[in-house]
């Protein structure tokens, strides 16, 4: 196999998310390590479903963040109540899960879990076939990019209609 070297502008691409005039995104207040600090379209107000959801669209859009500890927390030992809090997203039109770490760190056996990489796979396809829209995130900053611009685009698009 060849392995082909990505072009300077593939390995460095930043997108350009332009904020919407009246665009307000919601910071949960349990939020222990949100990932935007004090913006001027930012604010932090307590979520009933998720970590970041938009103005005015608390009730019908939502992500939840997890890192890979906190997700095989979540898989494992607090699954009861991780349930119940997918179980109340199930009425949202749009509900994503942003993982901070990539998904092969995730079926490494870990000292944070004694989860079968197999159960966490299946846990991770059960909530996409829910309607969950689950991302990888191999830095911080791209999780930024993805929680943004997806509430970014479903707040044009909502205001469109």
């Amino acid at each position: 196999m060849r392995f082909v070297k990505l072009p300077q502008r593939v390995r460095t691409f930043k997108p350009n998310i332009i904020i919407p005039q009246g665009f307000l995104l919601i910071v949960d207040t349990r939020e222990q390590a949100p990932l935007f600090g004090v913006e001027e379209w930012c604010i932090r107000k307590a979520l009933k479903q998720g970590d970041y959801s938009v103005v005015g669209f608390e009730d019908k859009v939502a992500i939840e963040r997890k890192n890979i500890s906190d997700l095989l927390s979540s898989l494992g030992t607090g699954r009861k109540r991780f349930e119940k809090e997918l179980e109340r997203l199930e009425g949202y039109e749009w509900k994503g899960l942003v993982i901070e770490g990539t998904e092969s760190e995730l079926y490494v056996p870990s000292r944070f879990s004694s989860l079968h990489p197999n159960s966490i796979y299946q846990s991770l396809c059960s909530m996409e076939l829910r309607g969950f829209h689950i991302y990888y995130a191999e830095s911080r900053e791209k999780a930024r990019w993805w929680v943004l611009s997806r509430l970014v685009k479903y707040y044009r698009i909502k205001r469109e209609e």
